[in-house]
């Protein structure tokens, strides 16, 4: 997910332990909780992209 949301333009602005805040400029600020073995799940990932940054079905489909 962090990945993702890099190609989009977000950086690590702060990280406290596994929670990170992500930034980009034109887009809200997000927060994840990072762990390096666990999968998002889809309805996650749609929520993540389509919900909060803001993207549209089609684009968050062509950042994947």
């Amino acid at each position: 997910m962090s990945r993702v949301l890099e190609r989009l333009g977000y950086v690590i602005e702060r990280q406290r332990g596994s929670h990170r805040l992500m930034k980009c400029s034109g887009r809200p600020d997000i927060h994840l909780s990072y762990h390096d073995k666990a999968s998002v799940a889809p309805g996650m990932v749609r929520k993540i992209l389509v919900g909060d940054v803001g993207l549209t079905e089609q684009e968050a489909l062509a950042c994947m």
